[in-house]
């Protein structure tokens, strides 16, 4: 007679990650500057001006303002927690990049899927160290 053990619930609090909040400011002012070393039409390049700022903008409230905690409890099912404490059941996405330095987490919501970009200052270091074990433990299983 074989039981299957449950695995705690594990609760993670995001933080803002100063980590990608560079790396999006970089990257954006990387194509703001990029433009004007191409021969353009102002009308073009004021374009482009608006379309990256958008693409900022659009940036941070995706991986700032959307979910600050995520859960998966014992059964296995995942849960996004906004700002305002509303929990919304989700499912984990098979495309999942697991790495010491970096997590990437797709997860559908009804209809709409949501990625979390997780980097060491994400959250707490230990947590991020035992979502990253659960999820190898997790894919080795499968």
């Amino acid at each position: 007679m074989s039981s299957k053990k449950s695995a705690p619930a594990l609760q993670i609090d995001l933080q803002r990650s100063s980590y990608l909040f560079s790396f999006i400011i970089l990257s954006h002012s990387g194509a703001m500057l990029a433009q004007f070393w191409v021969p353009m039409v102002l009308w073009i390049r004021l374009t482009l001006m608006i379309v990256i700022s958008l693409s900022f903008y659009l940036s941070w409230k995706n991986h700032f303002e959307k979910f600050n905690t995520i859960r998966w409890d014992a059964v296995g099912q995942w849960w996004l927690i906004n700002c305002n404490g509303h929990a919304s059941a989700a499912s984990l996405l098979p495309l999942t990049y697991v790495h010491p330095c970096l997590i990437v987490l797709r997860f559908k919501v009804e209809r709409t899927v949501h990625s979390l970009i997780l980097l060491p200052d994400s959250a707490d270091r230990s947590q991020l160290r035992l979502l990253r074990i659960r999820l190898k433990l997790r894919s080795t299983a499968n």
